[in-house]
């Protein structure tokens, strides 16, 4: 028993929330554009055209062949 509650405490007790962020950056010759969200934003398809953008962000952000 006395194993049971050390093996208990120790796969449970160090469990943290984890947290998914995305951050997208261009520097050009010492000017920097970065894009920073919390969380990875869902993608919509633009018809016809094999790219994906997300709507609800404030920012031109878009997803195409691995890139965004």
């Amino acid at each position: 028993m006395r194993y049971a509650i050390l093996a208990f405490s120790l796969l449970f007790g160090t469990m943290i929330p984890a947290s998914a962020g995305a951050a997208v950056g261009v520097s050009i010759s010492g000017v920097s554009i970065r894009v920073h969200l919390s969380v990875y934003p869902d993608l919509v398809p633009v018809p016809g055209y094999p790219v994906y953008y997300a709507p609800q962000v404030r920012a031109n952000y878009f997803f195409y062949d691995g890139y965004y």
